[in-house]
């Protein structure tokens, strides 16, 4: 089994005496993100200014790769997948009046309860009762594991559905080349990563119309992209939405009728895509070099 690296220098590699950040891109997630590996210059020799300065990146190259997994339905054996067959089990159990409901939704509460927990710390708290003082644990809970714990209840309970649950499925019916696929998940993950950095839930039940439309006049500052594949991208996702309304899976189609999805100008400048501003100037741009 391999070594981990030292948390100094996890993530982390010399290139031309510069530190740079640098991590491995799932071989599933490669044909998505284009690349093997995502890099980011730190434009630093310091080692010690490098560990400050890669946490924001580690951060958004996580993200990139979570949102990148969320696009194709959930890594396998996540949680959100664990979720989703709950979901489904659930959901046949209601439809066939079956006398497990209740069972089963007592145990997607007991499941909840071990994630809630998960990296809790041990206290103990002095509680008064008739017999005088009596010591009850009452554990410190880990915030990444009280928020992981909401999202799955809400999946599991039928409450929240993932944007990407049905994106697959909505895939294979589609009769086109493996490239424009590719377009398909390129733009479910530009999407969902959108909607992490706005702290929108990446449910179908939070993409109202005015976060459709947001997404809609950010896509082109916020990846760089030009007008036409930042079109195209939008054509691809108003088309699963509407695969989603015909199977009666959501109330409406939240996003715009008409063709001329983004304004476009004369400008050379537009034809050829904005200057990026952001971070997302490296969104499905970065090569590895």
């Amino acid at each position: 089994m391999p070594r981990k690296a030292h948390p100094r220098h996890a993530y982390l590699e010399l290139h031309e005496g510069y530190y740079r950040v640098t991590m491995g891109v799932p071989v599933k997630l490669r044909p998505i993100i284009r690349s093997s590996r995502l890099k980011r210059a730190l434009g630093t020799k310091s080692l010690i200014a490098a560990n400050e300065l890669k946490k924001p990146v580690v951060a958004e190259f996580k993200a990139r790769i979570r949102s990148a997994w969320e696009a194709i339905g959930g890594q396998p054996r996540s949680e959100l997948e664990e979720a989703v067959g709950w979901a489904r089990m659930l959901s046949d159990a209601r439809e066939g009046n079956d006398r497990y409901v209740d069972l089963i939704e007592d145990e997607i509460v007991r499941r909840t309860e071990e994630i809630r927990i998960e990296y809790a710390r041990e206290r103990w708290v002095d509680i008064e009762t008739d017999m005088g003082l009596e010591q009850v644990e009452d554990p410190i809970l880990h915030e990444n594991s009280v928020e992981r714990a909401e999202k799955f209840k809400a999946v599991a309970l039928g409450k929240a559905t993932p944007i990407s649950l049905h994106h697959e499925e909505y895939l294979k019916g589609l009769k086109i080349k493996p490239r424009s696929l590719m377009d398909d998940r390129r733009a479910m993950q530009i999407f969902l990563q959108w909607c992490d950095e706005r702290h929108i839930p990446p449910y179908l039940e939070s993409i109202t119309r005015r976060n459709a439309v947001k997404f809609k006049n950010e896509i082109m500052s916020c990846t760089g992209l030009g007008w036409a594949t930042c079109t195209k991208y939008l054509g691809r996702i108003k088309k699963y939405w509407g695969y989603l309304l015909e199977g009666d899976l959501i109330p409406s189609n939240v996003w715009p009728k008409k063709r001329g999805w983004i304004e476009s100008t004369n400008s050379s400048r537009t034809r050829k895509g904005r200057s990026p501003t952001t971070k997302w100037s490296y969104f499905l741009l970065e090569r590895p070099t």
